[in-house]
C-alpha cells in the first residue's frame, strides 16, 4: 500500500511541473505574440496611404495605389483585426485542459503574424517606391530643364564650332525639349509611374546628345581650318618643287592631293548630316596621309645637297675598287702559272667584277638621271649609300684573296727551307747509323728509313714542280715532319738497344760459371746477329738481373750517363 502511494506522489509530481513548465513556456509565446503585434505599426501605413490618396495621382500611379491600399487592407488590416482577438484571448489557453493543446495553437498565432508583419513591409516599401518617383522627377525637371538650357546657350555662344550641324542639332534639341515638356506633363498630372518611363528614356537621349555635341566641335575644326590650309599649301609645293625638277618616290602627287581634298569636302558634308563614324575614319585617314605627303616633299628636299657629293664619293670609290680588282686578277693570272689555288680566288675574283659592274651600272643610270634632271633625289642617295656598303664589302673580300695567295709565295719559300732540312736531317741520321758500326740493321728499320726518304725525295720533286699546290704541299710537310721524328726515335733505340746489349754481354762474360747467363748470351748473340738488338737486349737483360739483381739498371745508368755527356759535348 506504501509503494502505491510512493508511485501516485511521484506521478502528480510530475504532472504538477510539467503543468508548471507548460505555463511558463505559453506565458513566453503569449508575450512573443504581443510584441510581434505591436511591432506591426499600421497606423503609419494607412497614413502614408492618405498621402498618397491626397496628393492628386493619375493614370496607372493612381491605379498602383488604389491597389496597395486594397491589398494592405486585405492582408494586413481584417488579418489583424482577427488575430488581436485571439491574441487577447491567449492567456485562457494556458488554464484548465487547454493547457496541454496550447502550444500548437501559439505557434500557429505566431507565424500567421510573422506573415502579415512580412506582407506590410513590403506594401511599405511599395508605398515607399511610390513617393520616391515623385520626388526623383521633381528634381529632374529642374535639372533637366537646366541642362536643355545650357546647349541653347552653347548653340547661341559657340555655334560656329559647329558649322553647317548646327541645324540638325538644333532640330535634336527640339525634339528632346519635346520629351521633356511631355515628361513634365505626366508628372505634373501626378501618373508618376508612366513619368517615370518617359524619363528613363529622355535621359539616354540626352547622353546620346551629349556625347554628340562633344564630338562634333573637335571632328569640325581640322576640317575647316586645318586639313584646307595643309592641302592647299601641299599643292603648292608640288607645283613648286616640280618647277624645280624635283620628282618624288611616289607618281601624280597633284592628283592625290585633290583626291585628299574631295575626301575632306565629302566629309564637312557627312557631319552635317551628324555622321560622325564616316567622319571620324576621315579625318584620321586625312591626316596620316597629309603627313605622309609632307615627309615625301621633305625627303626630296632634305636629299638633294647631298646627292652630288654622294655621287663624286662613289665615283671614286667605285674607280678604285676596279682597279684594284684589276690588280688582283692581274696577279691572280700570273700566279696560276705557278700555283694551284684551292680556295676558288679565281671564281671569287670574276664574281666581284659582276658586283662591281652592277654598282657601276647603277652609278651610270643615277648620274644620267641627275644630269637630265629626272632623279629621285632621295633614291639616288639611297643608291649611293648602298652602293658604298657594297663597295666596302667588295674591298673586304679583296683583301682576303690578297692575302691568302700572297702568302703562297711565302709558304713555298719556308717549304724549300723545310726540304733542305729534312735532307740535311735524315743524312746525319744515316751517317749516325752507320757510325753505331752495327753488323747490320733489320728490315723494319730500313723499310721505314727508306720510306721517310722517298717522302722526302717526292716532296722535293713537288716543290719543284712547274705548278705548285701549296695546300698538297703543306700536309707532306707535316707527315714528313712527323715521320723524320719518328725515324729519329727509332735510330735512337736502335743505338740503345745495341750498345746496352753490347755492355750486357761483356758483364756476361764475368759470369762464365753461370750457366743460365751462359745459355742467355748465346741465344742473345744470336739475336744480336740477325739484328734484332731489343730483343738480344732483353734476353741478356732479364739473366743478368736473376742472376744478379740491380746489375741491370747499374749498366743503364752508366750508359744513359756516357750517353748525356756525348751529347752535351756535340752541343
Amino acid at each position: 500500500m506504501f509503494k502505491v502511494l510512493v508511485v501516485v506522489l511521484v506521478v502528480v509530481i510530475v504532472i504538477l511541473v510539467s503543468v508548471l513548465y507548460l505555463q511558463h513556456q505559453g506565458k513566453e509565446t503569449v508575450a512573443q505574440l504581443k510584441q510581434l503585434r505591436q511591432g506591426i505599426n499600421e497606423k503609419e501605413i494607412v497614413d502614408q496611404l492618405h498621402k498618397l490618396d491626397e496628393a492628386n495621382l493619375s493614370g496607372r500611379t493612381k491605379e498602383a495605389a488604389a491597389g496597395v491600399a486594397k491589398n494592405y487592407h486585405e492582408q494586413v488590416i481584417e488579418p489583424l483585426q482577427q488575430i488581436d482577438d485571439q491574441v487577447g484571448e491567449a492567456g485562457q489557453l494556458l488554464q484548465g485542459t487547454k493547457l496541454f493543446s496550447s502550444r500548437g495553437q501559439l505557434n500557429d498565432l505566431a507565424a500567421e503574424l510573422g506573415a502579415i508583419q512580412q506582407t506590410s513591409r513590403s506594401i511599405s516599401k511599395d508605398i515607399n517606391e511610390l513617393t520616391q518617383l515623385q520626388s526623383k522627377q521633381q528634381t529632374a525637371v529642374a535639372t533637366l530643364g537646366k541642362q536643355l538650357q545650357d546647349f541653347h546657350q552653347q548653340f547661341d555662344d559657340d555655334g560656329y564650332q559647329f558649322g553647317k550641324s548646327i541645324h540638325l542639332l538644333e532640330k535634336q534639341l527640339a525634339d528632346l525639349e519635346g520629351d521633356y515638356q511631355h515628361f513634365v506633363k505626366m508628372f505634373k498630372s501626378g501618373d508618376y509611374l508612366a513619368a517615370d518611363e518617359l524619363l528613363k528614356n529622355l535621359l539616354t537621349e540626352l547622353t546620346a546628345f551629349q556625347q554628340l555635341v562633344a564630338k562634333v566641335p573637335a571632328l569640325y575644326k581640322p576640317l575647316l581650318t586645318v586639313y584646307p590650309d595643309q592641302l592647299k599649301e601641299l599643292r603648292g609645293a608640288v607645283e613648286q618643287l616640280s618647277d624645280q625638277h624635283y620628282h618624288f618616290v611616289e607618281d601624280h602627287l597633284e592628283d592625290k592631293i585633290k583626291s585628299l581634298q574631295q575626301e575632306a569636302t565629302t566629309a564637312l558634308e557627312q557631319l552635317n548630316q551628324l555622321q560622325l563614324g564616316d567622319v571620324a575614319h576621315t579625318n584620321e585617314h586625312l591626316k596620316t596621309q597629309i603627313d605622309h605627303y609632307y615627309d615625301i616633299m621633305q625627303r626630296e628636299i632634305d636629299a638633294r645637297e647631298h646627292v652630288q657629293p654622294a655621287l663624286d664619293n662613289l665615283g671614286s670609290h667605285l674607280d678604285h675598287a676596279q682597279k684594284q680588282n684589276d690588280q688582283l686578277k692581274s696577279l691572280l693570272n700570273r700566279l696560276s702559272e705557278s700555283y694551284t689555288f684551292n680556295n676558288d680566288e679565281l671564281a671569287n675574283t670574276r664574281e666581284l667584277d659582276e658586283q662591281l659592274a652592277s654598282i657601276a651600272n647603277q652609278y651610270q643610270e643615277d648620274k644620267a638621271a641627275v644630269k637630265d634632271r629626272t632623279a629621285v633625289d632621295s633614291r639616288i642617295l639611297e643608291h649611293c649609300q648602298q652602293g658604298e656598303k657594297s663597295l666596302n664589302d667588295v674591298e673586304v673580300q679583296q683583301q682576303k684573296i690578297n692575302d691568302n695567295v700572297a702568302m703562297m709565295q711565302e709558304d713555298e719559300q719556308r717549304a724549300q727551307k723545310a726540304v733542305k732540312h729534312f735532307a740535311s736531317q735524315i743524312k746525319a741520321i744515316k751517317r749516325h747509323a752507320e757510325a753505331l758500326n752495327l753488323p747490320g740493321l733489320s728490315k723494319h728499320y730500313l723499310d721505314y728509313f727508306f720510306m721517310v726518304s722517298d717522302e722526302i725525295g717526292k716532296l722535293n720533286e713537288n716543290i719543284h714542280a712547274e705548278k705548285l699546290n701549296m695546300d698538297e704541299i703543306t700536309k707532306q710537310l707535316l707527315m714528313v715532319q712527323s715521320d723524320m721524328q719518328t725515324l729519329s726515335d727509332k735510330t735512337d733505340d736502335l743505338r740503345d738497344a745495341a750498345l746496352l746489349t753490347e755492355r750486357l754481354m761483356q758483364y756476361a762474360n764475368r759470369l762464365e760459371d753461370n750457366d743460365d747467363v751462359t745459355e742467355a748470351a748465346a741465344e742473345a748473340q744470336k739475336y744480336y746477329d740477325a739484328y734484332e738488338y731489343k730483343k738480344a737486349m732483353e734476353k741478356i737483360a732479364t739473366a743478368l738481373e736473376i742472376a744478379e739483381p740491380g746489375t741491370l739498371k747499374r749498366i743503364e745508368d752508366s750508359y744513359y750517363n756516357d750517353v748525356k755527356n756525348r751529347t752535351l759535348m756535340s752541343d
